[in-house]
């Protein structure tokens, strides 16, 4: 991460996380104001943190302003308890039934599977050792 050596990647958009707890002052909504100024919304995902991103122009640059938001329902949250002790643990199943199409495509499903073993037993061997 300290790697001074190293370009840091950059990209063209402006990334922001909002507390939910953030106060609401005047009447309309960030959607609302936005959608005001020019921006036309476009919703990029519904994985874990869904992304809305506003596209639009400011000063002759196209910019993009993605909002990361909590998917939030209407039950209480579930812990739900995986292991990766294995090709068919139930951490490495779930995660290659939730794998994007597009991510990993050099890797076959198997591949994936010991990719993801691989780094999980690796994650949670340097978690233990704290």
């Amino acid at each position: 991460m300290a790697d001074k050596s190293r370009e840091p990647i950059r990209t063209g958009d402006i990334d922001l996380m909002v507390n939910p707890g953030l106060p609401v002052i005047g009447s309309k909504t960030v959607d609302q104001l936005l959608v005001e100024a020019g921006f036309q919304p476009n919703f990029k995902g519904r994985e874990i943190h869904p992304v809305i991103c506003y596209e639009g122009n400011i000063d002759g640059h196209e910019v993009e302003i993605e909002f990361i938001t909590d998917q939030r329902g209407a039950k209480e949250d579930v812990v739900l308890e995986v292991n990766f002790s294995s090709l068919t643990s139930n951490g490495v199943l779930l995660l290659l039934s939730q794998r994007p199409s597009a991510d990993f495509p050099n890797l076959d499903d198997e591949q994936f599977k010991q990719y993801v073993l691989g780094t999980f037993q690796e994650f949670i061997g340097e978690i233990k050792s704290f």
